[in-house]
């Protein structure tokens, strides 16, 4: 893909994603770029050259172990959904945090007023 322009490289990569089967969500690089890092930077966090990053965020195909190294490398988490052909789409399910939790009684069980 050397000396394309732009726009034709995002049509390019709307196709592999297609082929692929990516229905929805960032590319690695746009992840990338949107925590505000660059390959070198996420490199040095994976332990692997700025080169072999740029292979990662073009490759339509990885573990699911790769993905998620890349995924803490950037101080992003990695949700994967399944989707049978009939189902809505999945929203990820968000688990309050325990952290934040509160215990309330009211004076009818027994606390005081």
């Amino acid at each position: 893909m050397y000396g394309t322009s732009l726009l034709w490289r995002h049509w390019i990569e709307r196709m592999r994603r297609q082929k692929a089967g990516v229905t929805g969500g960032l590319t690695l690089a746009q992840a990338r770029v949107r925590a505000g890092l660059s390959q070198s930077q996420v490199a040095r966090r994976l332990g692997i050259s700025q080169a072999d990053v740029s292979k990662l965020e073009r490759r339509a195909d990885l573990r699911l172990s790769t993905l998620r190294a890349f995924a803490g490398s950037i101080g992003a988490r990695l949700y994967v959904a399944l989707q049978g052909a009939d189902d809505h789409v999945p929203r990820p399910l968000v688990l309050p945090d325990p952290s934040r939790a509160r215990t309330l009684v009211s004076p009818a069980q027994g606390g005081s007023a």
